[in-house]
């Protein structure tokens, strides 16, 4: 779905009839994902459900286009797919479970963080791929070993969240992230 500037619209948070939908995503960020939009009804339980499984392919693979100056600002700070001297497989702009990734995408969200740093950017990652493709207030049900259910918030509080993880992490480095 895209707007009339051409950009990507986020998934909404209720159907057409105004009922709230949650999401459910498994293997996101793998070419096995599956996902489904389940309406609710006012009990909060699912009424009916939607495959969107096609959707979430094509926005989890990301952009054909170069990273912009400022989505790789922390790289000099926590590495990249390239220099990535810690083997970290979240920490850096195009780093995501592990691989390299265009903009906007996501990788398996399956793979742990290595240290507190690359859990709290795995985290991250996972949030503002959320926030940029469902609307705030969304929930969204990621496959993550358990389930962990995501309330979807606005990019600006999630990078604030990452950025105090981090200097929390630095200044106690038994933390667990």
């Amino acid at each position: 779905m895209r707007d009339r500037r051409g950009r990507r619209t986020r998934l909404p948070r209720a159907s057409g009839q105004g009922r709230p939908l949650r999401y459910e995503i498994t293997g996101l960020g793998t070419p096995a994902v599956a996902a489904v939009a389940r309406e609710l009804n006012g009990a909060d339980q699912p009424n009916r459900s939607y495959d969107v499984t096609q959707e979430i392919k094509e926005r989890q693979g990301g952009e054909d286009r170069p990273f912009r100056w400022q989505e790789n600002l922390f790289d000099v700070l926590v590495g990249s797919y390239t220099h990535n001297p810690s083997k970290r497989n979240w920490a850096g702009s195009d780093l995501g479970g592990g691989k390299q990734i265009p903009p906007g995408g996501i990788g398996d969200v399956t793979v742990p963080g290595t240290d507190p740093l690359d859990r709290i950017s795995k985290k991250h990652d996972i949030q503002f791929w959320l926030s940029e493709n469902f609307e705030t207030g969304c929930e969204v049900q990621v496959q993550i070993g358990s389930e962990k259910l995501f309330r979807v918030r606005r990019q600006s509080l999630v990078n604030l969240e990452a950025i105090i993880g981090y200097i929390a992490a630095a200044l106690c480095p038994q933390r667990r992230g």
